[in-house]
């Protein structure tokens, strides 16, 4: 303040009157007889630092601007590198919560909010940026993640979009868990999520793949009819080399040796998850136990994607009499159409031979976009049609027919 008061005077002392300078003596007086305010602490003192509570308490300030500047010091100090002083904001800020004065309550509540927005805002743009070790994010839920899913690029993304979109529901694991498993909701259930968000659908399939780790309740049959069975499930044209793709693989990793092990195969083939869609057709046409409908779609995923063994696989089969499939057409009138395991063997090699099974008497045969044919339209309406088709096709193949047909 005496700085303010020296400049004051020389400029007073220096007035300018038709060109001349005027020494005013009676102003110069006043100036220096004005009394003195508080002065700077002189150099070697230190200002004593305003604390987070008494930037807290200006927040209910008559003045906009101080308020203002209390509100922003505040964000700086929570948003700061150092711990300590963005503990400190945040204590302080929760103890404004439940102050008598109502303006310090609302500017706490709407600061806290803004503080948890910008840290999760930096966070993912940590997640974000390649060069950032993903031991450095602190997104809650995302050392889970990566561990299921890695921390490449696809999977980055993917999380970033799932934190952005549903921060609170990765905070709270049990609660989430709690609300999708009861179906309330149009947009957690199933069969009835849009096709066309993967964000849900991606939350969904990881929930339920931690929930296979830990042996609790499964919500796995829900989600296993609808990737199975379209319109439901994600969009498969929208996905591929996506990280919902590589979810729908570690769920199907996760499901194992299941009784749904024939959808499990489906939905490896509908979704392009050809890597599982292998181990589980060579998994089941290993196994003796395997159901006929399930050792048909085998049969066909093999004919498909290849296998050393397929021909043996198929040949082995000719003479499995179990029935797979009934089903009964329109203009069948009532007769039903039964599919054999040995109907489905056969033609497929007539297949593999570059012959058109309808030519043997496959007359319902039906093409499949995932599995050459529809499983289904490989049977017959009756045993004769089947003896003679079956005669006429392993003669063509030159394989001996099997003793009791």
């Amino acid at each position: 303040m005496s700085e303010t008061r020296s400049v004051v005077a020389v400029i007073l002392q220096r007035i300018v009157v038709g060109g001349s300078l005027v020494v005013c003596g009676n102003l110069v007086g006043l100036v220096h007889s004005l009394p003195r305010c508080a002065a700077a602490p002189p150099s070697g003192d230190v200002a004593v630092p305003v604390t987070a509570e008494v930037w807290v308490r200006r927040l209910s300030a008559d003045s906009f601007h101080t308020r203002q500047t209390a509100s922003q010091r505040l964000l700086d100090l929570a948003m700061s590198d150092v711990d300590d002083a963005s503990s400190s904001v945040i204590v302080a800020l929760r103890s404004g919560l439940s102050d008598p004065c109502v303006e310090i309550r609302l500017a706490a509540d709407e600061l806290l909010r803004q503080i948890e927005q910008s840290k999760l805002d930096r966070q993912i743009d940590q997640l974000k940026n390649p060069r950032t070790p993903a031991a450095k994010i602190d997104l809650p839920g995302w050392d889970r993640f990566s561990r299921l899913m890695g921390d490449d690029d696809v999977a980055r993304q993917l999380f970033a979009t799932i934190a952005a979109e549903h921060p609170r529901l990765l905070g709270d694991r049990a609660a989430v868990t709690e609300m999708v498993s009861q179906w309330t909701s149009p947009r957690w259930d199933p069969y009835r999520m849009s096709p066309q968000d993967h964000v849900r659908w991606s939350l969904l399939l990881w929930l339920d793949i931690e929930d296979a780790g830990r042996g609790q309740n499964r919500l796995s049959s829900r989600i296993g009819m609808s990737l199975s069975h379209a319109p439901m499930g994600p969009d498969p044209c929208t996905i591929e080399g996506s990280a919902i793709q590589r979810l729908i693989s570690r769920w199907i990793q996760s499901e194992g040796h299941t009784p749904t092990a024939r959808n499990n195969l489906v939905i490896a083939m509908r979704y392009r998850c050809h890597d599982q869609a292998h181990w589980l057709s060579e998994q089941m046409l290993e196994s003796p136990a395997l159901s006929a409908s399930a050792t048909v779609t085998a049969m066909l995923t093999t004919s498909v994607l290849g296998h050393p063994q397929l021909h043996q696989h198929l040949v082995n089969r000719v003479g499995d009499q179990r029935t797979a499939h009934v089903w009964q057409t329109v203009h069948a009138g009532k007769n039903k159409i039964r599919t054999q395991v040995r109907d489905v063997a056969i033609a497929l090699m007539l297949y593999h031979q570059g012959l058109d099974p309808r030519d043997f008497g496959f007359r319902e045969l039906e093409a499949d976009p995932l599995l050459i044919f529809r499983d289904q339209s490989l049977g017959f309406a009756s045993e004769s049609d089947r003896s003679d088709c079956h005669r006429a096709a392993l003669a063509k193949l030159g394989l001996d027919q099997p003793p009791g047909q």
